[in-house]
């Protein structure tokens, strides 16, 4: 099982740079599609384990070694000498095992501690992390069910900031205080978190979340994690602007709710929205000056 998971990493860890290598290649900088390539990225890494494990064996054959005459005719030497006594013949080859079985033995032995220091190691870094996300995943859940419909919103008072979860039919959650947003605000962010429902991006951040806890010695997993939430985002956020929304606007929407971010919906499998960066990026998508700056 060890063999197989280093096996999927380093697998893992080619395709990702050969991907990188083709997108740089072709100067593909859509938000969209960079999203969709690494999505493609993560799935293949969750799916090399049992590829590994279970999938079709290619077996590759090798051609005997070609024998010669100078192999085959005996050593001058040793036709000539008289052939060694049983006792001569086994006492030398008893000694060398003897030593080296007292050689090997410790040795053995220390692999063995260190691989099962290892790979306890490994485990409990895992159930450190699946055990965050699963926290997430039922947090998310409990916030579902709790949220109530107002005026046709669903709305919840645990949300401080507007949220999309769920996996197979994601729905837009919003804060309790939406009601007091203006109309374009409002429009702005559901356009925004129906777009997440649109392309299902719970449901690909929480494999992207999975894939971290089980690779999480391959520093990649942790950049494709990070790199899809902002990719996500950024895809939204085109959504957005796509709709007619005044950039300047949008990005003080963003600000407003800088404060107010959740904190738990990262593990829940949310893309989450990253301060003040995300703002930056929206300005200088579009080619608007900095908030900061006017």
């Amino acid at each position: 099982m060890e063999q197989a998971l280093v096996e999927s990493a380093i697998r893992g860890v080619l395709i990702a740079a050969g991907v990188a290598v083709v997108l740089r290649m072709a100067h593909i900088k859509a938000p969209a599609v960079l999203h969709a390539a690494w999505t493609g990225v993560v799935v293949a890494m969750l799916l090399l384990p049992l590829w590994t494990l279970w999938g079709p064996k290619a077996s590759i054959p090798l051609l005997p070694v070609a024998t010669t005459a100078s192999t085959l005719a005996p050593h001058p030497a040793v036709v000539a000498s008289s052939p060694p006594s049983r006792d001569q013949r086994l006492a030398p080859q008893t000694t060398t095992a003897a030593a080296a079985l007292t050689e090997v033995a410790p040795t053995s032995r220390s692999i063995g501690n260190w691989r099962r220091i290892v790979v306890a190691i490994y485990g409990a870094v895992v159930l450190l992390l699946l055990g965050r996300l699963a926290i997430g995943t039922v947090s998310a859940h409990r916030l579902r069910r709790r949220a109530l419909v107002r005026s046709g919103r669903l709305t919840s008072v645990a949300c401080e900031s507007p949220v999309t979860v769920g996996w197979l039919r994601p729905v837009v959650i919003l804060p309790a205080r939406w009601e007091s947003w203006s109309p374009s605000h409002l429009d702005a962010v559901l356009a925004h978190e129906h777009a997440h429902v649109r392309r299902r991006d719970p449901f690909v951040q929480w494999l992207a979340l999975l894939n971290r806890a089980l690779f999480w010695f391959v520093p990649v997993t942790w950049w494709l994690e990070r790199r899809l939430s902002a990719l996500a985002e950024q895809s939204c956020d085109d959504a957005v602007l796509a709709r007619g929304h005044d950039p300047v606007d949008y990005a003080e929407y963003l600000l407003e709710d800088k404060a107010r971010a959740d904190p738990f919906v990262h593990e829940t499998g949310h893309p989450p929205i990253r301060f003040p960066q995300h703002v930056q990026e929206v300005e200088s998508h579009v080619g608007i000056p900095s908030i900061g700056d006017r």
